[in-house]
């Protein structure tokens, strides 16, 4: 999972030392399958009391907060049950508006696992092969991309190119670009890698993914997600939106607001917009079959070779937190941090949303983690 090395966070010293109703049933798109339907290993973790996670909890946002290195929500749950749900400073400091589990924030990266999600459900549908060239789904391909498949963009080891990282790209963030327009900016630049070679991050392959979706579907981005996921979900408060409503307010610090971004360009890999409480659904949803099959979950979740510790699967990170196996991904996009966490084995989510770029929302999942699993009470 990417943990955020461009940024740097001074915990304090972890804190030696409510419990919120469960989410409510949603309608699945597919067979629902009870339970996680990936291979466990080992004995779930006890957990402390809920009142203790609580109060734990609160104690160390409280402390980050104080230090203005985090503003923003945290939800925990084990299995369907909510642990910890609650936030800290404000979602607008001008308006002095709290955080709240239905407060949308931009998630950034964490987008990619619904673009991965979207390509395999199109591939039960028998209209693609994740094997396939992607040049054979795309509408145009430029030259040199006939031997990228789409498991190599969903891996990270096609090789492109970064967009947000070319000369120019803060400049154009704003403006509001088309998927083509999206592509073009990258389709000329040198491959990084030779294709299903070394690992090389990058948020272009899941923009090509985003159109490899629209040409095959026949429908935008933002609808495809929306009939498959969102609303057999009832993810009401998640949304491809161009004009997000309901958004927390993004800072680049404590006192300014960060640069404006426009949905468009971070597109297919960090478009969306969510909430804790919809997240929450999500991960349920997606472990439990009611997403994707559970073959298709295997492949997901498989972690392919590359990225040391973290290693990538389709849209997601597979590594360990505490000697537990925790799968998830990180997101970063002006003005918010985000992390989605699941410890597969001991069925745990947790979901960390910023609204303020200084910060590390990995570092702050970690260590909830430790005190979760007992990892702290050992150092």
């Amino acid at each position: 999972m990417i943990r955020y090395p461009f940024v740097i966070l001074l915990l304090a010293t972890l804190l030696n030392a409510c419990s919120a109703p469960a989410l409510p049933e949603a309608t699945t798109p597919t067979e629902a399958t009870p339970g996680v339907v990936l291979p466990l290993r080992g004995t779930p973790a006890a957990l402390p009391p809920s009142p203790e996670i609580a109060e734990w909890t609160d104690n160390f946002l409280a402390t980050l907060s104080n230090d203005s290195v985090f503003s923003g929500y945290v939800l925990i749950a084990r299995g369907d049950e909510v642990l910890y749900s609650n936030g800290h400073g404000f979602s607008d400091r001008e308006a002095k508006t709290p955080h709240s589990a239905t407060m949308r924030y931009r998630i950034g990266s964490i987008t990619k696992q619904f673009t991965a999600a979207s390509i395999l459900r199109l591939e039960s549908e028998g209209k693609l092969r994740v094997e396939d060239s992607a040049c054979t789904h795309l509408p145009s391909c430029p030259e040199g991309w006939d031997s990228i498949t789409i498991h190599q963009l969903l891996t990270h080891t096609a090789g492109l190119a970064n967009y947000t990282e070319l000369p120019g790209y803060r400049q154009q963030q704003a403006t509001t670009t088309t998927p083509d327009e999206l592509i073009a900016r990258f389709a000329e630049q040198p491959l990084v890698v030779i294709p299903d070679g070394d690992y090389a991050y990058s948020n272009s392959n899941y923009t090509v993914l985003g159109r490899i979706i629209e040409h095959v579907s026949g429908q935008p981005y933002g609808d495809f997600l929306k009939e498959r996921f969102f609303d057999p979900l009832g993810m009401a408060d998640t949304a491809y939106d161009l004009n997000p409503a309901g958004l927390a307010v993004g800072y680049a610090t404590i006192a300014a607001r960060a640069l404006p971004i426009d949905t468009s360009v971070g597109y297919a890999s960090g478009g969306l917009s969510s909430t804790a409480e919809d997240l929450l659904r999500w991960n349920r949803a997606l472990y439990s079959g009611k997403v994707v099959s559970a073959a298709q979950l295997t492949k997901m979740t498989t972690p392919y070779s590359g990225a040391g510790q973290w290693r990538p699967g389709y849209g997601l990170f597979i590594g360990e937190v505490a000697g537990h196996r925790d799968i998830g991904h990180g997101g970063g996009i002006d003005g918010f941090l985000t992390t989605l966490d699941y410890l597969i084995d001991d069925d745990v989510t947790i979901i960390v949303l910023m609204n303020q770029e200084n910060g590390n929302t990995g570092i702050i999942a970690d260590s909830i983690i430790g005190f979760l699993v007992g990892a702290n009470e050992t150092n």
